[in-house]
């Protein structure tokens, strides 16, 4: 197969295998704006494996389908940042893992560039978290593991505590129940790790209204009007 040069109207230049006056087979595309792509063409387009180096210093390498970025490869970003795994066209969709230069790393699904779907993230201060993603952030069920100790597995919405679940603080007390913003909201048993728990509804964080608060010889009270869970 020839080698041969070619030179575009929007001012590329294109060195390597020639087929019927198309870049077919190895060559390197150099771009106007100072990208640049070595790997395998097929029929004028980049089609196969290849390498871009980007005029800003991000790189990518992995495979080419119909001139775009599908299939697998790595893209490194200038500041640190990487990504391997899936793309279709152009986009970081399918399974796949970023890495962050201070070592935060996710791992799972990702759509048209996002967490999206269910994955792992974990941060590099010791946040772990395991569940379902939309768009970037915790939505749907699953299971975050603070550095302080304290755990909740349940449901989110939008990175907060929403819907049914079930917080562990550091201390040792427990709620499981309704959420809403982060907050205890609605019906929900919180215990004390000296054997109390109260039942009933919350609002807020706290206590509100009506409930029962059972103690550890198993005697109960009934609560009309708001307790608060920290004393």
């Amino acid at each position: 197969m020839d080698q041969e040069t070619i030179k575009f109207k929007d001012g590329a230049v294109y060195t390597g295998n020639v087929q019927h006056n198309r870049m077919h087979g190895e060559g390197v595309l150099q771009y106007a704006n100072g990208d640049e792509y070595r790997g395998s063409f097929y029929n004028g387009k980049r089609h196969g494996r290849g390498n871009i180096l980007f005029a800003n210093g991000d790189t990518y390498c992995g495979d080419f389908h119909e001139d775009a970025m599908n299939g697998v490869g790595i893209y490194t970003w200038s500041n640190g940042e990487s990504y391997e795994g899936e793309y279709q066209d152009n986009q970081r969709t399918g399974q796949g893992k970023y890495i962050w230069p201070n070592n935060d790393v996710y791992e799972g699904t990702f759509n048209l560039g996002h967490f999206h779907g269910t994955g792992k993230f974990q941060s590099s201060e010791g946040e772990v978290y395991e569940g379902e993603f939309v768009d970037d952030l915790y939505h749907g069920k699953g299971k975050l593991v603070l550095s302080t100790g304290e755990t909740y597995d349940g449901e989110f919405s939008q990175n907060m505590y929403s819907g049914h679940g079930e917080l562990v603080l550091s201390g040792g007390e427990k709620y499981t129940g309704y959420f809403s913003n982060d907050k205890y909201n609605g019906q929900g048993t919180y215990y004390w790790p000296d054997g109390r728990k109260f039942e009933g509804t919350f609002k807020n964080g706290e206590p509100h209204e009506t409930g029962k608060m059972t103690f550890p010889n198993g005697e109960s009270i009934d609560y009309q009007h708001r307790v608060e869970t920290n004393s």
